[in-house]
């Protein structure tokens, strides 16, 4: 998981802070560079305020917080727009009302996905794509935020296959989909995660305790809740890092 720190009011327009106010919603960053990461991406609103930005949306920005990661999206892809046109076709994900920014090195990238947070987490930001501390780390996971939770894998990125279970591999970096028809029912067609990191320690012990099987948990991002119980989510997808296990 990666995060990236912006001004306000974007940071807000880009996990949603002002659907309901202004039926705003931003889909795409502007950049002047490129970058290779795919996955999710932690918002940050940075300390500064684009007044410009503000007056144009005439949104309040005083009101909002700062100096805070506000939520998170999913970084889908990254693309150079080569011209005005392009730049004009783009306009509603963008949302900007100039011209390209860059010129020739300008980036848009492509957002899908958004969840705003509950409560905001407070740290200070970096300049280009970082990485959130552990501290921050621990602070997501003791939220209940909407499209994280925690899979529990065997050593090679395989499903448990616990209960006569058929065992899956998991591939990171991309989206991992049911190989039958997704289903409501409590056995085929989705994939099953722990809502939180307790739970998938608590699973983590039971394979080694009656199993004997070493296991890898990972922070990860899910798609469609289809059946959720006290300890277990089944969803339609779901989408982990290397960089996301948790030791």
């Amino acid at each position: 998981m990666k995060a990236l720190t912006i001004q306000e009011p974007w940071a807000g327009l880009i996990v949603g802070s002002f659907v309901k106010s202004h039926g705003l919603i931003r889909s795409a960053e502007i950049r002047k560079w490129n970058t290779k990461y795919r996955g999710p991406l932690l918002i940050h609103a940075g300390s500064k305020i684009n007044k410009m930005a503000a007056e144009h949306f005439k949104i309040d920005v005083q009101k909002e917080d700062t100096g805070a990661i506000l939520g998170f999206v999913m970084l889908k892809d990254v693309i150079r727009i080569e011209n005005e046109k392009e730049w004009h076709a783009h306009r509603q994900k963008h949302l900007e009302w100039g011209k390209r920014c860059y010129g020739n090195d300008t980036y848009m990238w492509s957002f899908e996905n958004p969840v705003l947070f509950e409560k905001p987490i407070f740290c200070d930001g970096k300049l280009g794509l970082w990485s959130p501390t552990a501290d921050i780390l621990k602070n997501l996971d003791k939220q209940k935020i909407p499209g994280i939770a925690y899979k529990v894998l065997g050593e090679n990125l395989s499903s448990l296959g616990l209960m006569g279970a058929r065992e899956i591999t998991y591939m990171p970096n991309e989206w991992n989909i049911p190989r039958e028809p997704v289903s409501r029912g409590p056995c085929e067609g989705g994939l099953w995660v722990t809502p939180t990191r307790s739970a998938a320690r608590a699973q983590q012990r039971y394979a080694m305790r009656k199993h004997r099987k070493k296991t890898r948990m990972f922070r990860c991002v899910i798609g469609k809740i289809l059946r959720r119980t006290s300890c277990r989510i089944k969803t339609d997808k779901l989408f982990f890092d290397l960089n996301d296990e948790i030791c």
